[in-house]
């Protein structure tokens, strides 16, 4: 029997000891903690910005005098802007940490929304002098077009600072550090649309947004955000929080293992995952960790994914882009065929813009939800995380216990794969009903959701397959692959615009009243009037690119299906 004495010896040997200096920098490591995070969540809830467009988009096309392909342009510019400048603000943040690019983030959201502000009041000024040309609106489009370039520059700068300074504060969970401030960038637009239905950023005059004021809004908003993450956003110096990891590094080894250590501490799949997608036999090949910048360009795997990125990135986000359009479209001619009671101009506007704002948020509301939770269900259920379910398992758990738990788990295991085909179908039929059935615009609500989810999950699955097959790689290799889905959202928000733009212009049977049509003149001047007919055939074409992309997609979920 161990006395009392020994056993408080015994006690003291296995407390380390803490000194008053050690005390001292983990509490001043815990309040730099503590207000990182908060402008993490700053910084992550406001970054998303670009994704607001819808509510201005068409603001924009009438007071400029711009063509729907013109305005497409300029929400083309932002997306390019945010992908092209993705890889050097990832090489920023690792060399010189998250302070740099928040203040860069602030000057370039300042810099832009507020000379978009500028121009559009110009722009609206000279319109009501009946004093605006044709070269001066092109010179508005080319100018709001590089101003735009600034704010997605902006939108890459800020979202990196935060993800900088969350991997790097909080490294026992890599997992919870890229997951929440993705799914607070995510919600921007969510939150930052809840401020158009003010009345303050309301034309009194036509009832919708007054865009300059929103647009200069935005622009100092963010600017003062940003700037003041330059202060709060920090890394943990070299050395400091060690032990503190290390000691929940130790906790957690009794705890479940997720698919989030995995991510860093598991072994690289098999070569053949990208030298030949179509085996299912991992045993004849061996394993290379490392690839060149060749062998990855030249793995089948690696154009598969690119094809899901530029077919379904691409399409959803030409429907995020244009939902504001959208809704016009539907608006117009629903209110022109039934004569409801909206021959009042401001409230036609007001609930325009309610509509629009509307969509905008079911939008970010299911992309939100659906990386939660398949983040959830490739965290739990993926074949790769099953693997490691019995270290879940109690110690004093009965082996008829463990059997049972066991059975219960398999039931559920599903690949990351399958949900990629799974967002995949929801695209392609999401795509196909909005080009038949879409006709009013209490249909559209269906259309956003789906979008949003599919959209999400797709974000989702990539990057957490990617990063499962190349560990040691994930940033250039997603990095590149980033670039196929900036050429998506190019490519078929270009071909939204044109189409409408065609379509407009021709001369549809319809028969409005003059009163009705003189209400409408200025949604009609640029966006297509005529209901479904304005983006059937792009939805139709968005249909097909994603079928093809799904089925590209099933020899890759044949042999990665066991294991990922």
């Amino acid at each position: 029997m161990v006395s009392r004495q020994d056993q408080n010896v015994q006690d003291e040997r296995q407390v380390p000891h803490t000194t008053p200096a050690r005390v001292g920098w983990r509490r001043l490591l815990a309040t730099s903690r503590s207000t990182a995070a908060v402008f993490i969540v700053a910084n992550s809830l406001t970054a998303g910005s670009i994704f607001c467009f819808p509510l201005f988009g068409p603001k924009i096309t009438t007071d400029l005098g711009l063509s729907l392909t013109q305005t497409n342009a300029i929400w083309s510019a932002a997306i390019l802007g945010q992908y092209a400048s993705a890889a050097i603000f990832g090489h920023i943040a690792d060399t010189y940490g998250p302070r740099p690019l928040s203040f860069m983030a602030s000057i370039l959201f300042g810099v832009g929304y507020v000379l978009m502000a500028h121009t559009e009041s110009d722009a609206i000024s000279h319109h009501s002098s009946s004093s605006s040309s044709a070269s001066s609106n092109r010179a508005n489009f080319v100018a709001m077009a590089a101003y735009f370039v600034l704010v997605g520059t902006g939108v890459a700068a800020s979202i990196f600072s935060a993800l900088r300074s969350s991997t790097s504060h909080f490294k026992s969970h890599p997992g919870l550090a890229l997951s929440i401030p993705l799914t607070l960038f995510s919600l921007s637009s969510l939150f930052l649309s809840a401020f158009a239905s003010l009345s303050f950023f309301t034309d009194p005059n036509t009832g919708d947004l007054n865009s300059p004021k929103w647009l200069a809004w935005l622009g100092a908003a963010l600017m003062i955000t940003n700037a003041l993450s330059a202060f709060g956003l920090s890394v943990p110096a070299e050395g400091q929080g060690h032990d503190e990891a290390a000691a929940e590094a130790r906790q957690d080894q009794d705890e479940p293992v997720t698919e989030r250590t995995a991510l860093l501490g598991s072994r690289p799949l098999p070569a053949f995952l990208w030298s030949i997608p179509y085996n299912r036999d991992p045993s004849d090949y061996p394993r290379e960790p490392l690839l060149s910048l060749k062998e990855y360009l030249s793995a089948p795997s690696v154009w598969i994914m690119g094809i899901v990125l530029f077919a379904g990135v691409g399409g959803a986000e030409m429907v995020m882009g244009s939902i504001g359009s959208i809704v016009v479209s539907l608006r117009a001619v629903h209110t022109a065929l039934d004569g409801d009671n909206q021959d009042d101009k401001t409230r036609l506007g007001r609930e325009t813009l309610a509509l629009r704002t509307q969509q905008v948020q079911l939008l970010a509301i299911a992309n939100t939800v659906s990386r939660l939770l398949v983040g959830l269900l490739t965290d739990l259920c993926s074949p790769q995380a099953s693997s490691k379910r019995p270290s879940a398992i109690s110690n004093n758990a009965s082996r008829a216990d463990e059997a049972s738990w066991k059975k219960a788990l398999q039931r559920f295991t599903i690949s990351r794969l399958s949900l990629l085909l799974v967002g995949l179908a929801l695209l392609c039929v999401t795509f196909i009903y909005s080009s038949i059935f879409v006709d009013r615009v209490d249909r559209l609500w269906l259309v956003s959701l789906a979008t949003g989810t599919g959209y999400g999950l797709t974000f989702t699955v990539l990057p957490s397959t990617i990063i499962c097959v190349w560990p040691q790689q994930f940033g250039r290799n997603y990095g590149l692959l980033t670039y196929a889905a900036a050429l998506g959202s190019l490519f078929f928000s270009m071909l939204f615009a044109n189409i409408n733009d065609r379509i407009a212009s021709r001369q549809f049977p319809i028969k409005m009243p003059d009163d009705k049509m003189n209400l409408l003149a200025e949604a009609q001047q640029a966006i297509c009037p005529y209901g479904r007919e304005c983006f059937a055939p792009s939805f139709a074409f968005a249909a097909l690119v994603v079928g093809v992309a799904f089925f590209a997609t099933v020899p890759l979920w044949r042999a990665w299906r066991t294991l990922l």
